[in-house]
């Protein structure tokens, strides 16, 4: 599996980019470094891209969601987008996330929701 975790300057916004097929060390390493991402930031999005990764998109939610990133979602301070192409027989009708078929769409998505609730990385309101 490759990951790529690219950061922006000024914006609280991580994407980790996914190929290949997720193995299980690979994936705490994620869950580490996302993690610590999302603490230094305070409020943040973060954008999964699973186009490229040898499973579903319901396997790599399972996979990639953390405890930590799941209750960060849930109390309001992690922003999850997904982009992939759902297969045919996936039913994806409850995952709470909205997944975006490129990375392009979905970083103009997040970079419109910034600008209209004016997050900030690291303010300190916002930390997990």
């Amino acid at each position: 599996m490759t990951v790529t975790t690219t950061t922006y300057v000024d914006e609280p916004l991580i994407l980790v980019t996914i190929e290949g097929l997720m193995d299980e060390a690979q994936v705490q390493e994620i869950h580490r470094e996302v993690s610590a991402l999302c603490r230094q930031m305070g409020t943040c999005f973060l954008i999964f891209d699973v186009r490229s990764a040898n499973a579903t998109i319901h396997e790599c939610l399972i996979l990639l969601l953390s405890d930590e990133l799941v209750s960060g979602y849930r109390n309001g301070t992690i922003h999850v987008v997904v982009v992939g192409e759902p297969s045919p027989e996936e039913q994806l009708d409850n995952v709470p996330y909205p997944i975006m078929s490129d990375q392009d769409t979905a970083l103009r998505e997040v970079r419109q929701q910034i600008a209209q609730h004016a997050f900030k990385p690291g303010s300190e309101e916002d930390r997990l």
